[in-house]
């Protein structure tokens, strides 16, 4: 018998098609399975979804928490009403089982990326008050330089009209010793 696991591995061999997963549901997958002739349920199991990076688990485990609830309802009715119960209470407690353990399992992945992508945040924020910081910096050495050079720039043309003056002075005095 297949396990969920084994399916998946199936259907999604590569890394990259994994990645491209935003959503299983194991309805559809029976559906699916069905409409290929294959009859047989899938078996639980560990489930490793960590390769599954874009995976909306949050739906994930909403869709688990509601198959735990029908599990536990069923389980509830088959202790109440049906003769042969040992083998599927057995099967039903171990589905349970299985199925709070992927959720909790979930639970924890989706905490832990959570957790991450705050502390990527926080760093990235970090990096953010310090790129400001040393624009700030930045901008007021530019002031400053663009003041000295606005200063040379007054100074420059100060020599300028001095050089000018001198050179006024000097045309006039040749003018002077030529006459």
């Amino acid at each position: 018998m297949t396990t969920l696991q084994e399916y998946l591995n199936q259907k999604y061999p590569t890394r990259e098609e994994k990645e491209q997963v935003k959503r299983i549901v194991v309805r559809e997958i029976y559906y699916e399975r069905k409409s290929q002739g294959i009859t047989e349920l899938l078996e639980g199991g560990e489930l490793d979804l960590r390769e599954y990076v874009n995976l909306e688990k949050e739906q994930l485990i909403k869709d688990l928490e509601k198959k735990v609830q029908e599990t536990q309802q069923e389980l509830t009715q088959t202790k109440q009403n049906e003769a042969d119960k040992t083998k599927k209470i057995e099967r039903l407690e171990t589905k349970l089982k299985l199925l709070e353990e992927a959720k909790t399992k979930l639970e924890t992945e989706s905490a832990e990326r959570i957790r991450q992508l705050k502390q990527e945040i926080a760093e990235l924020q970090k990096k953010l008050t310090e790129a400001k910081q040393n624009i700030q910096q930045f901008e007021q050495e530019k002031k400053k330089l663009q003041e000295q050079v606005n200063q040379k720039n007054q100074e420059a043309t100060s020599y300028q009209s001095q050089i000018n003056t001198l050179n006024s002075e000097i045309v006039d005095k040749e003018q002077e010793i030529t006459e």
